[in-house]
């Protein structure tokens, strides 16, 4: 609640920001306050107050962070009311307002639904250092280092491994970097182009509150599950097959927030005016979506009808 004596704003502890001043018109001369909002994947939800200067109808806000959208509103009788288009605060301190445009109309690509975030980054690395082997004995004792996860790309995307084995095997294993705690979402195998399963192996347990986050999540077929084990180190996971297998080709996916476009998946963009307003929904058929005759300059949200929240 705004409202809150005891409330301090904090916001310059944590990110760049700058006062700021709104010339608006709309606002009612009764209204002693306005607020910025901010978007929650449902509702606007204001975060911010600045008090109404209604003779110059310039409203002062202080201490706004850097690099969010925000939509300055009031409080009515009927509850909120947007009284501005809605603006990004720039690090350079500009305020950049998406007017949408419907007289010069562009054409969009969209690889994403939401940003990848720096966090999200050093996620995915924390694949690199991981080392795979196969073996025909239990104990490993004849296993063989067949790739070393190396320089993986900073994306939401399978990778792929292509293998050219001289001979059959019948346990896998992948022996996680150190500080990792083991981090993995994915991982498949084939024998040519079947799929090949098997008895999952692996260091038991999972980080301390998180029961669901145990070994077998890699090989559930969901993105958005991972390993993550009690310790940062000395983790691995593995299988064992039926029987030895020609392993040709393992796919993998570090731990991700997997943001990206997935083909199959239903995806509706909107662009906001005064209201959110939809320009269609589509079913994903490769890992871009193309949407024509779009107003330029505006605000977008692309939501998946399909999976995630963001």
């Amino acid at each position: 609640s705004l409202n809150d004596a005891k409330l301090e704003d904090v916001t310059d502890e944590y990110v760049k920001t700058y006062d700021i001043e709104i010339l608006n018109s709309k606002i009612k001369k009764t209204a002693s306050f306005a607020y910025l909002s901010v978007f929650n994947n449902e509702t606007w939800v204001p975060i911010a107050w600045g008090n109404n200067n209604s003779k110059n109808s310039l409203i002062k806000y202080e201490k706004v962070g850097c690099g969010s959208v925000y939509l300055p509103s009031f409080i009515n009788d009927y509850g909120d009311e947007y009284i501005d288009h809605p603006f990004i605060l720039r690090e350079d301190g500009r305020i950049e307002t998406k007017v949408p445009d419907k007289e010069n109309l562009i054409s969009l690509k969209l690889f994403r639904k939401y940003p990848l975030l720096p966090w999200i980054r050093s996620l995915i690395t924390r694949v690199n250092g991981g080392i795979m082997q196969v073996a025909n004995k239990e104990d490993f004792s004849d296993a063989i280092t067949i790739y070393k996860v190396e320089n993986v790309e900073e994306n939401e995307y399978y990778k792929e491994i292509d293998l050219a084995l001289n001979k059959k095997y019948q346990y896998f294993r992948y022996l996680c970097p150190l500080k990792s705690h083991g981090n993995i979402a994915e991982m498949e195998f084939y024998e040519e182009k079947e799929q090949i399963k098997g008895l999952i192996l692996g260091t038991n347990g999972y980080y301390p509150g998180y029961p669901e986050k145990t070994k077998d999540k890699v090989f559930d077929g969901d993105p958005l599950t991972y390993f993550d084990a009690a310790n940062p180190n000395d983790n691995w996971i593995g299988m064992k097959f039926n029987e030895p297998k020609q392993i040709t080709k393992i796919r993998f996916l570090p731990r991700v927030a997997y943001n990206i476009i997935i083909p199959g998946d239903k995806y509706e963009l909107f662009y906001w005016n005064d209201k959110w307003i939809s320009l269609g929904i589509q079913n994903a058929t490769s890992q871009v979506l193309s949407y024509l005759d779009v107003p330029s300059n505006a605000l977008y949200l692309l939501r998946n009808h399909s999976r995630g929240k963001e």
